[in-house]
């Protein structure tokens, strides 16, 4: 949960924790904000402001912004990119709670694999404060949400069978040896001899 936190000299003590709906998300997928600001200093915080411009990769999903105070001055018209509520003042032990939803990309950027998201709370007794990922030994760095990119499934390519080319089938010749015929025997002839008479 990132946290804001920053005394002041009048008492006040500001602090912001945001946290997210699910620790990892998809391309094209959402994800919730909810940031809740209190005020854990003696004394009042007045003019709290909290804006909060998505990170690279993900855009405000507009008409999302809600705050249990203060007013939305920013966030809940068409063509917004960014979140800014006017919380006010808040009393010691004063809680506002903030939420939103940004939708990331799809496809996502080259190279991003992360949703990032810090948000800045100001007010008249403190300077601008970043948030905090108490997770992480960094101090003042933002929250990531790990975008799970999925391994695309390759499209199988028709591979084409070679056709086998018909061999001819060759035509059989047809060898004709005639049959030798019997060669005729010549039939004798009788010869006539006629008898001389007396």
């Amino acid at each position: 949960l990132p946290i804001i936190s920053r005394d002041s000299s009048a008492g006040a003590s500001v602090r912001g924790q945001q946290a997210v709906a699910q620790a990892t998300t998809v391309p094209g997928g959402t994800i919730l904000y909810h940031i809740a600001i209190s005020n854990t200093g003696a004394g009042p915080a007045t003019s709290v402001v909290l804006t909060d411009t998505p990170g690279v990769g993900t855009s405000l999903m507009a008409g999302t912004v809600a705050t249990t105070q203060g007013t939305v001055a920013q966030g809940n018209t068409p063509g917004d990119t960014s979140v800014r509520v006017n919380v006010g003042a808040m009393s010691s032990g004063g809680v506002a709670h903030i939420y939103f939803m940004v939708r990331v990309a799809n496809p996502v950027p080259p190279g991003v694999t992360q949703a990032t998201n810090q948000a800045f709370v100001s007010s008249n007794e403190l300077p601008i404060v970043p948030s905090d990922d108490p997770d992480t030994p960094a101090p003042n760095d933002p929250t990531n949400t790990t975008i799970f990119i999925p391994t695309p499934t390759p499209t199988p390519t028709a591979t084409a069978t070679p056709s086998q080319t018909p061999t001819a089938t060759p035509t059989p010749t047809v060898t004709f040896t005639p049959t030798p015929t019997d060669t005729p025997t010549p039939t004798p002839t009788a010869t006539f001899t006629p008898t001389p008479t007396a």
